[in-house]
């Protein structure tokens, strides 16, 4: 799982790289101005934060990430560091 989000990781920062317009739609709207220009948040933005999750939850349930941490918590953390990665790439 640790690799697996790893390699998410280099796939969501590249394609930040060659499709910004995209990224900006999905990731850079606020959800009220989002909504209001194309309705709910696209499915692609949904799944990209499921993949963490399940990614995260598999790691802390092998050991491989520590348990003291809600996994909904290290998700977030997670999120929010690609994120910030692309954002400011």
């Amino acid at each position: 799982p640790v690799e697996r989000l790893r390699q998410g990781a280099r796939c969501y920062l590249e394609f930040t790289r060659t499709h910004p317009q995209y990224y900006a739609l999905m990731f850079e709207l606020c959800d009220d101005d989002l909504e209001e220009a194309i309705g709910p948040k696209p499915e692609a933005a949904v799944r990209a934060f499921g993949f963490i999750r399940a990614a995260v939850a598999e790691a802390i349930a092998s050991g491989r990430f520590r348990n003291d941490v809600p996994e909904p918590i290290a998700s977030h953390v997670i999120w929010a560091h690609i994120h910030g990665a692309a954002a400011l790439g």
